[in-house]
C-alpha cells in the first residue's frame, strides 16, 4: 500500500461517492471559485456553449492511466488545446469526470478480467458545481499509485491435507508425515493392511450396502491409531499383534448394530456401558407400559382363570396309548422298571433333534434340519425313547396337578421379603404326566439368584426321557421338594402384584400350574416381523441384543440348557428393552 507521504493530500478525490478508508485524496470541502471562459465544446450554466475549441476524440494508450480506473484502449471526448489552461479544471476533466457509460458483462470479466469502457468528458453542470481547489504552484498532478489486480471469481482456499485414502476394494492408505511418527510409516502402512484384512473377513456375514463400502477400512484405520496412541516404538508391533487376535476373536456379525462391530477400543466401551447396565435395577415404575394386557394373555395362550373342579384326578397316563412327539409313531406310555428296560426303551425312536429351517442353495428353497442338515422326512439321526407333551388343554393339565393363583402364594409371608421384579425360568423333562418341572430359577431385578434347584415329580409320576440335550438334567437324585412344597418357597418372593418376567413364559406357567397377571414376556416385548403367532427363540434375541451366546451346549460332554442362565438373559434383555425402548417397535 501507499507510503504516509502524503503525495496527494493537495488534490481533491476524483470520486464524489469515495468511501475508501483510508483515501490518498483529499475530501476536505473547498470554496468555489469563479470559473473562467468556457472553451469550445463545453457546456456553460446557460447550457449554451462557445466555439473557442473542438472536441477530439482520442484513445488512451496502454500503461498511461492508472490501473483500476480506466481501460487500456478505452476511448473519451477530451477538449482541443486552450492558450490558458486552467490546471484545476484539467486535473478534474482527467480523473474524476471519466465514468464508464455502460457496464460490462459478468461473462466479459471472467474470460479477460479487465473492461472496454466508453468514456465521456463531463457536463459543466458537473464541473460548475465540484469544490475546485487551486493549487500553490500550477504543476500537473503525479497520477495515483498502481493498484494490485485481483483476478475476478471466487477465492480459492487450500483444502486440508488428506489423512487417509479409502477404498472398497482395497486397505487404506495412511497419509502421515513421516517427521510426526515414531513408528516407522511403512512398519504402520503394513499394520493397517493387516488390521483391514482382518476386519474385512469378520464383516463378510454383513449385507452388502453403501455405509458397508468402507466399514473395513474406517475400523482399520481407527483400530490403528488407537494401537498407535498406546504404544512406543519398541512395543508398536506387540501391540498390534494383540489387537488382531482380539479381532479375530470376535462372533461374526450379520449386520451394522451387532455388538461386535466396532474397533476394540469401542468394543470395550460397549462392554462397559453394558456391564453397568447389569448392575443396575429393573423397577417396577419402569416395566408398568410392557405387561400384558388379559387380552393379550389369552391370545398369547396364558391361562387367567383357574378351571373349576378339585384337579388332579388324572395323574399320569401310563398304559395309555397316544403320537410320539419326536417320530410321530403310536406307542403305549410306559416308564421303565429296570435299568435293562430303560436301555430298551431308550432306543426305540429314531429323530431329528434339530428344529427345521429354510436353506437357500442354487437357487432352490429346501426345508432342513438344523441337527444334521438332513431335509425333512428323512431318516432320524440320533435314537431315543418315545414321548408325548399334553395339548395346550386348560382342563387337562388341571386334572394332572391343580392350578392356584398366584395371590395364594403371598399367604403368611411378610411383604418386605415380596420381590418388584423376578425374572423366571424352567427346565422340563418327559414323564408319564407329559412334560413335567425338573429345574426352576428365579432372579430377581437385580439379576442377582433368589432361587435355583432341581425339582421331584409328584407322586406316580415317572421319567421317560430327561431330554439333557436340552434341559441339562441328568437326574433327580438331588430334588427335595415337589411341585406343592417348590410352590410353598416361591411364595416369600412372589406375591400377586410381582411383575413375572419370562421368554414364552406361558410355558412355565403352565408347568408351576399357576395364574399370575402381571408378566412381562421378551417373546412379545421382541416382536417377530412376522407378528402372532411367531416369536423369536431367546438365544437369537440374546445374540442380536446382548452380544452372548446361550443355550449352546446341544453336543459334547457338557449337554444341556441352564434355566439361570436364561432367567438372567431374560432380564438382560429386559434391561436392554428399558434402554432402547424408543428403537424397539412395539408388539402387535
Amino acid at each position: 500500500m501507499f507510503r504516509p507521504a502524503g503525495l496527494f493530500k493537495s488534490n481533491q478525490c476524483p470520486d464524489q461517492r469515495c468511501s475508501r478508508n483510508p483515501c490518498p485524496f483529499s475530501h476536505t470541502p473547498v470554496q468555489n471559485i469563479a470559473a473562467p471562459a468556457q472553451p469550445s465544446g463545453v457546456l456553460n450554466d446557460s447550457g449554451g456553449s462557445t466555439s473557442l475549441r473542438k472536441p477530439i476524440r482520442t484513445t488512451v494508450p496502454p500503461n498511461t492511466v492508472a490501473k483500476g480506473l480506466t481501460a487500456p484502449g478505452a476511448t473519451y471526448n477530451v477538449p482541443g488545446p486552450s492558450k490558458r489552461p486552467t490546471p484545476s479544471i484539467q486535473a478534474a476533466a482527467s480523473t474524476s469526470a471519466i465514468r464508464p457509460a455502460s457496464s460490462t458483462s459478468s461473462a466479459a470479466r471472467t474470460q479477460t478480467g479487465r473492461a472496454n469502457v466508453t468514456l465521456q468528458h463531463p457536463s459543466s453542470n458537473s464541473l460548475a458545481k465540484r469544490p475546485v481547489e487551486t493549487p500553490s504552484h500550477a504543476t500537473t498532478p503525479s497520477p495515483p499509485a498502481k493498484v494490485p489486480k485481483i483476478a475476478p471469481g471466487p477465492v480459492r482456499r487450500a483444502a486440508p491435507p488428506s489423512v487417509t485414502s479409502l477404498s472398497p476394494t482395497g486397505a487404506p492408505i495412511l497419509n502421515i508425515n513421516a517427521v510426526n511418527t515414531n513408528v516407522p510409516l511403512k512398519e504402520r502402512q503394513r499394520m493397517a493392511t493387516i488390521i483391514y484384512e482382518t476386519f474385512k473377513t469378520l464383516y463378510s456375514n454383513i449385507p452388502s450396502g453403501p455405509r458397508t463400502a468402507t466399514l473395513a477400512g474406517e475400523h482399520a484405520i481407527s483400530q490403528e491409531a488407537e494401537v498407535y496412541a498406546k504404544s512406543q516404538r519398541t512395543t508398536y508391533k506387540n501391540n498390534g499383534a494383540h489387537a488382531i487376535g482380539m479381532i479375530k476373536k470376535r462372533l461374526k456379525p450379520d449386520r451394522l448394530a451387532h455388538p461386535s462391530v466396532g474397533t476394540n477400543g469401542v468394543i470395550e466401551a460397549r462392554k462397559a456401558e453394558a456391564e453397568a447396565a447389569k448392575n443396575s435395577v429393573v423397577r417396577r415404575a419402569q416395566l408398568e407400559s410392557a405387561l400384558l394386557t388379559r387380552e393379550q394373555l389369552i391370545q398369547w395362550g396364558y391361562l387367567v382363570d383357574v378351571p373349576e373342579g378339585q384337579g388332579g384326578t388324572r395323574v399320569n397316563d401310563e398304559g395309555r396309548q397316544t403320537t410320539c412327539e419326536r417320530c410321530q409313531a403310536l406307542f403305549v406310555v410306559h416308564a421303565p422298571q429296570s435299568e435293562e428296560e430303560w436301555k430298551t426303551l431308550s432306543e426305540r425312536c429314531t429323530y431329528h433333534w434339530g428344529r427345521t429351517y429354510v436353506n437357500k442353495a442354487g437357487g432352490l428353497r429346501e426345508m432342513v434340519h438344523r441337527c444334521c442338515g438332513s431335509p425333512t422326512g428323512s431318516a432320524g439321526c440320533v435314537v431315543g425313547a418315545h414321548v408325548f407333551k399334553d395339548p395346550e388343554d386348560f382342563d387337562l393339565l388341571h386334572a394332572r396337578h391343580p392350578y392356584s393363583e398366584s395371590s395364594a402364594f403371598a399367604e403368611g409371608s411378610s411383604p418386605s421379603t415380596l420381590l418388584e421384579v423376578a425374572a423366571l425360568d424352567c427346565e422340563m423333562i418327559y414323564t408319564t404326566a407329559g412334560m413335567s418341572i425338573a429345574r426352576v430359577s428365579v432372579v430377581d431385578g437385580a439379576g442377582k439368584c433368589v432361587y435355583d434347584k432341581l425339582m421331584k415329580l409328584d407322586p406316580g409320576v415317572d421319567v421317560l426321557d430327561y431330554n439333557t440335550r436340552f434341559s441339562g438334567v441328568k437326574s433327580l437324585d438331588e430334588a427335595k421338594l415337589d411341585l406343592d412344597g417348590v410352590r410353598r418357597e416361591m411364595r416369600k418372593f412372589i406375591g400377586p402384584e410381582t411383575i413375572l418376567i419370562g421368554h414364552a413364559l406361558e410355558n412355565d406357567m403352565r408347568a408351576l400350574r399357576m395364574v399370575h397377571h402381571k408378566v412381562v414376556d421378551t417373546a412379545i416385548l421382541f416382536p417377530h416381523q412376522s407378528g402372532p403367532p411367531y416369536r423369536r427363540a431367546l438365544k437369537d434375541l440374546a445374540r442380536q441384543h446382548l452380544g452372548i451366546l446361550i443355550q449352546n451346549n446341544v453336543d459334547g460332554d457338557n449337554l444341556g440348557h441352564s434355566s439361570l442362565e436364561d432367567a438372567v438373559a431374560t432380564l438382560d434383555l429386559v434391561k436392554f428393552w428399558v434402554r432402547e425402548r424408543r428403537r424397539i417397535p412395539s408388539p402387535r
